[in-house]
């Protein structure tokens, strides 16, 4: 028989906007067995399209007589629905302040699906990094930073003849353009490391097609933090490229989710210079391998990145080699009649010289890329991209701890054990890597952690999961049920004040 697709009616639309009684039990339940009856093999447009045409609880009725896979009735399936629209219904939950690390977090339901607004707020007080008072008619260079940079700079601008001074502290001052630049590149630098990196979905039953973006919003002004923002900013003006020493730090200046300070250099919204996730090194014209200074070159590199052991998985106790050290990406140049043959040994001859300088795991960790004709190869950490101060200063304040390896934690040491594992998500280890909190600027799984605490806190449940949204199987189907394009969750940051 031909398919009929069960359609929205007339009255059934009059009904829902005019609230006037629906027809008795025994109308809707013919109806909607006559449809199912006459309908064939279901899809799963049917069954939305069923529900407001019937009725919730006839339609129920006439499911619970088709098959139901894994012991799911068609009342269940439609309870679930149900309840999962109420929730999308009641609107934006929040923000509330989350009371590890120090941020806001608000649920913004978007038609079929939602977004997890993390937000940042503070003031930002600016600080000279050396300034010239004047001592009994004398224009003397006092250091505001205290960092041995700073301390050696001011005794050379002292050394000089008073004439000279004024100049040598110019670049150490903050001008009001270089003001507005550096509250737009502090917002910048950590939405753009932190936003949007992975997603999470519902894990309650017929509510996993409910995904959940998550988006980064950072918002400073110059001045006292006011309200209930959440940290205090002190950055001092150094030049570019000044001997200023390094100053990013978060600390707690009490036992409240506000009471948070950073301090930072002005260069500190930016990448850094001083970490190098890459090098270059060309090899002998023509030869598969390295000479000794390029062996050199390579060995430093493989004994700084060499790693500290992979996480620990909490259920199986096993490694989970897979979210080891960052991997080393070799690009590799190759000459003569076959360049990419020759480019695949010298990859081996550069791997074998990492694993000399203590890169124990170089042969699973090294990725070959061939680079094209030439002699040059390029060792990258992870992406090799850089980190940015203020974006790993943002991590402590979205609540992990470091995990480059310091000087009284061991290297392959556990950081935050039961933080990330607790949302399902491996932990960390202490190593030096390309990760947001070690030396570089990737934000991976674990450091989602507390985003996703976050979303089941302000959402009053805990039915949430790390991942993409999953597909919904009706009773009597065997196929997800497709949702509506989504609406862009950025599109959605005006829904909370």
């Amino acid at each position: 028989m031909a398919r009929r697709r069960p359609e929205r009616t007339a009255a059934s639309e009059h009904r829902q906007a005019a609230g006037t009684p629906a027809p008795d039990d025994a109308l809707m339940d013919r109806a909607a067995a006559s449809i199912v009856e006459d309908a064939g093999a279901w899809t799963p447009q049917d069954v939305l399209a069923l529900q407001p045409a019937v009725g919730n609880a006839a339609l129920a009725r006439a499911l619970q007589r088709q098959p139901a896979p894994q012991g799911t009735t068609g009342s269940d399936y439609l309870d679930a629905r149900n309840a999962r629209d109420r929730f999308q219904a009641g609107g934006v939950r929040g923000p509330m302040k989350h009371t590890r690390g120090g941020f806001q977090v608000a649920y913004v339901p978007i038609g079929d699906s939602g977004a997890l607004n993390v937000t940042l707020k503070g003031g930002v007080d600016f600080e000279d990094g050396i300034e010239l008072i004047d001592v009994f008619g004398f224009k003397v260079a006092v250091d505001n930073q205290g960092t041995p940079g700073t301390q050696g700079e001011v005794a050379r601008i002292n050394g000089l003849p008073l004439g000279q001074r004024e100049a040598a502290v110019a670049g150490w001052r903050w001008g009001e353009p270089e003001k507005r630049t550096f509250l737009q590149s502090f917002e910048t630098a950590i939405e753009g490391a932190w936003n949007r990196r992975y997603q999470f979905h519902c894990s309650r039953a017929h509510w996993t097609d409910l995904g959940v973006d998550v988006n980064v919003f950072v918002e400073v002004h110059e001045g006292a933090r006011v309200g209930d923002e959440h940290m205090q900013v002190t950055s001092y003006k150094v030049p570019p490229g000044g001997p200023a020493g390094h100053v990013g730090v978060v600390r707690r200046t009490g036992s409240g989710p506000d009471d948070v300070q950073m301090r930072l250099n002005s260069e500190d919204a930016a990448p850094r210079t001083d970490v190098l996730l890459k090098t270059s090194i060309a090899f002998p014209a023509g030869d598969d391998a390295l000479d000794a200074a390029g062996k050199r070159s390579a060995q430093q590199f493989g004994g700084w990145w060499a790693g500290g052991g992979a996480p620990i998985c909490p259920l199986c106790s096993k490694e989970v080699t897979e979210l080891a050290a960052s991997p080393i990406n070799l690009h590799v140049q190759g000459t003569g009649t076959d360049p990419e043959t020759q480019a695949r040994t010298r990859f081996a001859n550069v791997v074998a010289d990492l694993r000399t300088a203590g890169m124990t795991d170089a042969d699973a960790r090294c990725v070959f890329h061939y680079d094209g004709e030439g002699d040059d190869v390029r060792l990258l950490v992870g992406n090799g991209e850089p980190q940015t101060v203020a974006a790993h200063e943002a991590g402590h304040m979205f609540g992990f701890d470091d995990e480059y390896v310091k000087p009284n934690a061991a290297k392959g040491a556990p950081v935050d054990p039961g933080l990330a594992q607790a949302q399902g998500l491996p932990g960390a280890v202490r190593e030096r890597s390309d990760s947001i909190m070690s030396m570089g600027n990737a934000v991976k799984p674990q450091h989602y952690a507390t985003f996703l605490a976050g979303l089941k806190l302000v959402t009053g449940m805990d039915d949430w999961a790390f991942g993409p949204a999953e597909g919904v199987v009706p009773p009597g189907v065997d196929e997800p049920v497709p949702r509506p394009g989504r609406k862009d969750p950025m599109e959605e940051k005006t829904a909370i004040a």
